[in-house]
């Protein structure tokens, strides 16, 4: 398998896990991705037409990937939120004497 086609299928079971939750494994397999990518653009070759393709699918990949953590961010960050309500109307309702 070429380097450029190891890096792809990284991402794409980079996706794949996020897809899963297993965001441990994302950050995991973008260590090897990294690696990769920087054995990738450390050659100065000409870049084909296949290998400009699998750079595409791979930024495209990386932008579902982004759009995912965000969506989860977003929800950790409403889950937070609702719980720090919920403690601050316990404490209310305690402290009122009731």
């Amino acid at each position: 398998m070429e380097l450029i086609d190891e890096t792809l299928f990284l991402t794409e079971r980079m996706l794949a896990c996020g897809q899963q939750g297993d965001w441990a494994q994302v950050i995991d397999l973008e260590r090897e991705r990294r690696a990769r990518l920087g054995q990738l653009f450390a050659v100065d070759a000409a870049v084909d037409g296949a290998t400009a393709q699998r750079l595409r699918d791979i930024l495209d990949l990386d932008r579902r990937l982004i759009q995912l953590g965000a969506q989860v961010r977003d929800a950790v960050a409403a889950e937070l939120s609702n719980a720090q309500l919920g403690r601050k109307v316990t404490r209310a309702y305690h402290s009122s004497g009731s």
